[in-house]
């Protein structure tokens, strides 16, 4: 994850501790990322999964919300974008892509406002290139669930 996405998560959960003290313990981040083969290896043996979102979000009814993080104007791997919207959608019962604070507190207060991953997949299939940047990949078509 860059800079800016790393920014982003830490003003969420700062945000999300503030505004939420009571549920302390239902916001998870994951900090999958790897900066070496080598730590890749040791992570992965230690039960690493490659694409989990960058946090999750389990309700009060126990259901859990992956939310995984981009932020504008961020380049990604292709398939690396689809390895993590395949993981959303077949891991967890709500799952999206965000890029704002204004997007997680929707995604978990109503289950939706984030970007599907099924139309970050659907974008990505139209697209060549082996890197793409975030505001291309997430608006192809301006849609929003």
């Amino acid at each position: 994850m860059d800079n800016k996405e790393h920014i982003l998560q830490s003003k969420i959960v700062i945000e999300f501790s503030n505004r939420r003290p009571e549920e302390r313990g239902r916001l998870f981040a994951t900090f999958s990322e790897i900066k070496s083969p080598i730590e890749g290896s040791i992570k992965i043996s230690l039960g690493l999964i490659k694409s989990l979102p960058d946090l999750i979000y389990i309700r009060t009814d126990g259901v859990a919300i992956g939310i995984e993080l981009k932020s504008i104007g961020t380049r990604h791997d292709r398939l690396h974008l689809l390895s993590q919207s395949r993981l959303l959608m077949s891991v967890f019962k709500i799952g999206f892509f965000c890029d704002s604070i204004d997007m997680f507190w929707k995604i978990i207060e109503t289950n939706s406002g984030g970007i599907d991953p099924n139309i970050i997949i659907h974008n990505l299939n139209t697209v060549a290139s082996r890197s793409v940047y975030w505001d291309v990949v997430k608006n192809a078509n301006n849609k929003v669930v």
